[in-house]
């Protein structure tokens, strides 16, 4: 009986060192005698030498040239990896497959997608994802259609680096666009309701011409340009008008009067009505750049 124990407490042990050590072999058994081979507890891994292929825990009568290395789930043993192809397979029949070089691919047994997610001790774990160095993260390639951040915000940064912080680029000639989606709007949660578009009417290395172009909605209708701003550098609007506004204030900082941004205000009391700064307090009337 205590060689027995021993017996059994030594493989064991070789068990777990295995599992934490895969450069050591785990105990071999055959399946009819799996039971008493080695004890049947959670994250036990074992060597099933006449598995009836290296992707099967529960069939015999292999010839034990393609064995299969199993992991006891804590209710059934279940495929811990198959060294021959690189793929690794979990409780729920998901697998990893690194069967290509430098290739780590995440398979689902059903349809719906795949989630890679982080847990700690707080359900409040941040999830790390960072390449080696000074090199490139990428997200997806140029058959992606779109990557959706579901988040509550953005950040983009470039670690210590001053200047820029982004850099957006399409795949085809075209405009590149960012556009902008107020998530309260519910009823139109798939529209854009604010959106920048910069085109290049000519894209050649060392001759571009791009513009700017500045859209948004209003009454529900679609995006339509309220703002463009051409190669040359000058500024147009949609609509004829501006959107500027006249406002009284007599002797007053049209700084004060003008409820957006002044331009500049004008002294009506002047004997030629003397346009002034829009800090001077002898301003009767200003010209306020938006409504007021």
């Amino acid at each position: 009986m205590r060689n027995y124990l021993l017996t059994a407490f030594l493989v064991l042990v070789s068990s777990i060192a295995w599992s934490q050590n895969t450069n050591t072999v785990p105990p071999s058994c055959a399946l009819a005698t799996l039971g008493t081979c080695v004890p049947a507890i959670q994250g036990t891994v074992v060597r099933l030498s006449d598995a009836a292929s290296a992707a099967d825990c529960t069939a015999g009568g292999g010839d034990g040239s393609t064995p299969a290395v199993c992991v006891y789930t804590g209710s059934a043993w279940q495929v811990s990896a198959d060294s021959g192809s690189g793929v690794w397979t979990g409780a729920n029949g998901e697998t990893i497959d690194n069967a290509t070089n430098n290739v780590f691919d995440f398979s689902a047994n059903t349809a719906g997608g795949v989630i890679i997610s982080a847990t700690d001790t707080d359900d409040t774990a941040t999830l790390t994802v960072r390449p080696g160095g000074a090199s490139t993260l990428t997200l997806g390639n140029t058959s992606t259609l779109s990557t959706a951040l579901d988040t509550d915000g953005i950040r983009l940064g470039l670690g210590t680096e001053s200047g820029n912080v982004g850099s957006f680029k399409n795949q085809a000639s075209g405009n590149v666009s960012i556009d902008f989606r107020d998530y309260a709007d519910t009823a139109d949660d798939d529209m854009a309701h604010v959106s920048l578009a910069a085109n290049c009417s000519t894209a050649t290395s060392g001759a571009e011409e791009c513009g700017l172009t500045i859209s948004s909605t209003t009454g529900g209708a679609a995006l339509s340009g309220a703002m463009v701003i051409n190669p040359a550098g000058s500024t147009s609007f949609a609509g004829n008008t501006m959107g500027w506004s006249v406002v009284a204030g007599a002797n007053t900082a049209c700084t004060t009067t003008c409820t957006s941004a002044c331009v500049f205000g004008v002294n009506t009391a002047a004997t030629e009505a003397d346009i002034v700064d829009c800090a001077d307090a002898t301003a009767d009337e200003c010209l306020c750049a938006g409504s007021n």
